[in-house]
């Protein structure tokens, strides 16, 4: 099960688009004979769907007392989301999101933390630290060791759409971990940036002093997952190439660091669902280690009460 924050700004078209997803997931082999037999070959075929569910309180969050296996902190304005969350109708939240992405304490143990994805004003509240806020600045969660500049490119009306070329994100919704090629166009995603924030890396005691130090040991090299060019910087008559996520060229609009990703730009506003496949795919293989580590756990509980038995 996958969470939108619900508070403020695009979190019905990030819920379609989870509705509407099937991944495909690696073929499993049956392992008893009678599944075996009744298989139409050695492998059998396994699709992923999601079941997304609008978060609006810290009760939603965790229902049940259990929290959920995903979040998605969408697109929308970052200081009016921060507020809802912190003193409006979510109060609470803030601080909830983050024992739900860094997990247990600060030794790392007990409940391991689940994968976020910020889109755009999501993506701003996900930093350690932030540019060009309004007045006064505004609340972060601190989970990512980036600092982002609010309305980079501009106001709304300079809001554009270019290609983008994503690490990881083949032509197709089975996409594994990797590298993206330029010699792959059909691979390009269609960016849409509205109003959108960019992204510069933060050294270690940068990263440090942002967020006071919390994130400690536990942090994680942040990796770039996608750059942009703006239209305005192609030359007349010419059409934009996408720049490949490692190099130098353009502005960083796609990270990842750990269980936190990160998008400057709006997947759920186009037709190309196979970012939210992407992220869908992550949360599955996050649940499937929780789950081999607690299955772990218990079978060595049981086995050490044997032994004293």
């Amino acid at each position: 099960t996958t969470t939108t924050a619900a508070l403020q700004g695009a979190f019905s078209e990030h819920v379609y688009t989870f509705q509407r997803l099937r991944v495909p997931l690696p073929p499993t082999t049956p392992t008893t004979t009678a599944t075996a037999s009744s298989a139409t070959s050695s492998s059998l075929t396994r699709t992923l769907r999601v079941h997304p569910v609008e978060v609006r309180t810290v009760a939603d969050l965790y229902p049940a007392g259990a929290p959920l296996d995903g979040l998605v902190l969408p697109g929308g304005e970052s200081t009016a989301i921060a507020h809802m969350a912190e003193r409006g109708a979510g109060k609470g939240l803030m601080e909830a999101i983050r024992g739900f992405v860094e997990g247990g304490g600060d030794d790392g143990e007990g409940e391991e933390g689940r994968p976020v994805w910020g889109t755009c004003a999501g993506m701003i509240l996900l930093a350690a630290t932030a540019t060009n806020t309004k007045q006064g600045g505004q609340p972060l969660l601190g989970l990512l060791d980036v600092r982002v500049k609010r309305n980079a490119f501009g106001r709304q009306r300079d809001s554009f759409t270019a290609p983008v070329l994503v690490a990881g994100l083949g032509n197709s919704d089975h996409v594994p971990m990797g590298a993206a090629t330029a010699a792959n166009p059909a691979a390009a995603f269609p960016g849409v940036f509205i109003r959108a924030p960019v992204i510069s890396l933060l050294d270690e005691a940068e990263a440090e002093a942002a967020t006071d130090g919390r994130r400690g040991r536990r942090r994680e090299p942040v990796h770039v997952l996608a750059r942009v060019v703006h239209p305005s910087s192609v030359s007349s008559g010419g059409a934009a190439s996408p720049p490949l996520p490692g190099s130098a060229e353009g502005e960083v609009v796609a990270v990842r660091q750990g269980r936190v990703f990160a998008t400057a730009f709006h997947p759920e506003l186009t037709e190309d669902a196979r970012v939210h496949a992407m992220f869908a795919r992550w949360v599955w293989e996050a649940r499937c280690e929780r789950e081999a580590s607690a299955l772990s756990v218990a079978s060595a509980t049981i086995g050490g009460k044997a032994v004293v038995g």
